[in-house]
């Protein structure tokens, strides 16, 4: 058993009824690819208590295990739980912008220009690595990668061990036909982990090869 694992076992058995640490529970659960003991993890966690990790979480998992219907509903779940009120059908915020809202819209390509401007907002806010990478996601995903690679690069400067942010920063250089920084980007994130993430994960190993 990993030390993470043997932290969260010990946790759990403390307070199993935390959401916050079922939730952690499921993300090193859906490391290991244990998908059905991850799926339970999560679905005890937002039953509990409604959070984004765990609800987010469930989406790729739905989508990995067979249940794209599931899969569909959960993601409506998550723009559900974010949205402020809802115009025609279209998720609206305001205030401060959204970063988690924004990436998992851009993770999910869903409404482009919403994430991009929760994104910006939230970066207005918090100039940290975390909101310059999602504005970089949402960049791309709104087909800006010029832009795109120069707020990844920024947050690249921070030296920060972020496997997702270097599959980020792979993308963009795809997208900006440069396939071999593109390759050096996804080999650092899977030298990181190779399980960062269930399908992005798999998405850096196939841009290794291109």
């Amino acid at each position: 058993m990993l030390p993470a694992e043997q932290l969260v076992t010990k946790a759990l058995e403390a307070a199993p009824e935390n959401p916050r640490i079922l939730a952690i529970a499921g993300r090193i659960f859906t490391a290991k690819q244990d998908y059905p003991k991850a799926i339970g993890l999560y679905e005890n966690s937002a039953a509990i208590t409604p959070n984004h990790e765990a609800l987010a979480g469930l989406v790729d998992l739905y989508q990995l295990t067979g249940e794209p219907e599931k899969a569909k509903q959960q993601a409506e779940r998550v723009l559900d739980f974010h949205k402020a009120h809802t115009h025609d059908g279209h998720v609206h915020s305001h205030g401060e912008g959204n970063a988690q809202l924004a990436r998992f819209m851009a993770d999910h390509d869903r409404e482009p220009e919403l994430a991009l401007k929760e994104a910006r907002a939230a970066y207005q806010t918090y100039k940290n690595v975390s909101t310059t990478d999602t504005l970089a996601w949402c960049l791309l995903k709104a087909d800006k990668p010029e832009e795109a690679q120069t707020m990844i690069r920024r947050a690249m400067k921070r030296k920060t061990t972020d496997a997702e942010l270097h599959f980020h920063a792979g993308m963009i250089e795809l997208a900006l036909k440069q396939p071999e920084a593109a390759r050096k980007c996804f080999n650092r994130a899977l030298s990181m982990n190779p399980n960062f993430h269930p399908v992005r994960a798999k998405q850096a190993a196939e841009g290794m090869a291109k």
